[in-house]
């Protein structure tokens, strides 16, 4: 095989079983919070709380909208606007860690002490970031809305988010590669799903107190956020921008986001990043790139199917219909806006298994644990779990095929991956 490409796995296959619906407001708000990007840059000169010029150009080619829109299909107009500019925040903000775009190596986080903010909420955090802060009114209104379990979630997912980022620096300055398992951890909180997962929790209005929950439902929930964080960010980190190679060309934006590996690699290794799920394979594995990237989706095919496990699991011990107390049959969900993307046309001949271990060590524990103690959920409990673990799915489905038809990974040629899974490697400079 030609050391110029490579071929991707088929990723959207293994979503194709979740309904891919988009909010009906997904225009109306990809306009204005493209607005609301670009006024960020002309309010005054740049500074490090506005937008570049080069960043604002590239805001349409983000469809920043419409990624919103596929993971929080079912929400109003208000709470997807807030997705939509908070989403977009985290895209920038990463991309100028990558890049050390001011003399804070580009993290953005004010130069606060933290003995002076590590009791503080998430709004006096949020708050302390350059980018984050244009978001405080509408943060705020969060607390009013939400419960202190929640708020306390939400702080401590920004704060995951935050030492990514300083982790992420430290990296990139030293040119080093981590080992797996401390990559996977690393890239998951980096991508800000937690916090993404957590505006899922909100805007469904959800009361998921998992302290509250049996051990063993409650810790099968706490993973099965893990793993979709884990299958969304892996995914995303390899894919093929074909810009020119220049480390001034403001054109070179947007290259890091989710930190979806396996899409991003192609833009990260023109520019000699090494922060990728297939460098991380190929340096500790000694394997070519397909080999790498072989490896790389077949650890995110073990995530996705750890997911579908937990959640077989999890229902097989709290029915959501049976014979005595069924739960109306929810309403089919509306058509989509966008069509349904296909799969690729051209797949992996073969899955390199990479068994869960996290998920295998407690297995007889939950199965005595589950004997012993059968309490079942009552109809309120399923149905919020009903609605996150759909949440998640939203996440997972829609953040692949957002991949494709965005301009951040594939350009213009998104649709040919998605149908044959070729990418072309942009040639260093």
């Amino acid at each position: 095989m030609s050391n110029s490409s490579y071929q991707l796995p088929d990723l959207l296959s293994l979503t194709r079983p979740f309904d891919l619906r988009t909010n009906k407001s997904c225009r109306t708000i990809g306009i204005e919070s493209e607005q609301w990007l670009t006024d960020l840059s002309s309010e005054l000169e740049y500074d490090d709380t506005t937008l570049k010029p080069a960043e604002v150009q590239l805001i349409p080619k983000l469809k920043i909208g419409l990624l919103a829109s596929l993971c929080f299909p079912t929400c109003d107009a208000p709470q997807l606007r807030l997705a939509s500019d908070f989403w977009a925040l985290i895209i920038v903000s990463n991309e100028r860690v990558k890049a050390g775009a001011n003399e804070r190596g580009g993290h953005g986080w004010n130069d606060v002490p933290e003995d002076s903010i590590s009791n503080k909420g998430f709004v006096e955090l949020l708050n302390t970031h350059d980018l984050f802060r244009h978001l405080s009114e509408r943060i705020t209104r969060l607390q009013t809305i939400t419960t202190p379990r929640w708020q306390k979630q939400f702080t401590t997912s920004i704060r995951a988010f935050k030492e990514a980022q300083l982790a992420a620096i430290k990296y990139r300055r030293n040119n080093t590669v981590p080992a797996l398992d401390d990559y996977v951890d690393f890239c998951r909180d980096l991508n800000g799903l937690r916090m993404i997962f957590d505006l899922v929790e909100s805007a469904e209005g959800l009361n998921l107190d998992i302290t509250e929950m049996r051990l063993d439902d409650g810790d099968d929930l706490r993973m099965l956020r893990r793993l979709a964080a884990e299958f969304i960010s892996l995914s995303f980190v390899s894919s093929s921008f074909p810009l020119a190679i220049n480390q001034n060309d403001p054109k070179l934006i947007f290259f890091f986001f989710f930190r979806k590996d396996i899409f991003a690699y192609n833009n990260d290794q023109a520019v000699g990043h090494k922060l990728n799920i297939v460098d991380v394979m190929m340096v500790q594995r000694d394997l070519s790139i397909q080999g790498a990237v072989n490896q790389s989706g077949s650890l995110i095919k073990d995530k996705f199917d750890g997911f579908k496990t937990l959640e077989t699991a999890l229902w097989s011990r709290h029915p959501r219909e049976d014979s005595s107390s069924q739960l109306s049959p929810s309403p089919p969900p509306p058509p989509p806006t966008e069509p349904t993307n296909a799969s690729l046309g051209s797949t992996l001949t073969t899955w390199i298994r990479s068994p869960l271990s996290r998920s295998n060590s407690r297995t007889n524990l939950r199965a005595l644990f589950s004997a012993s103690e059968a309490t079942k959920w009552d109809r309120n409990t399923v149905n919020d779990v009903s609605l996150f673990l759909q949440g998640l799915k939203d996440c997972m489905g829609g953040c692949l095929n957002w991949a494709y038809d965005s301009q951040i990974f594939f350009g213009t040629k998104g649709d040919a991956v998605r149908n044959f899974g070729w990418v072309f490697l942009t040639q260093k400079e």
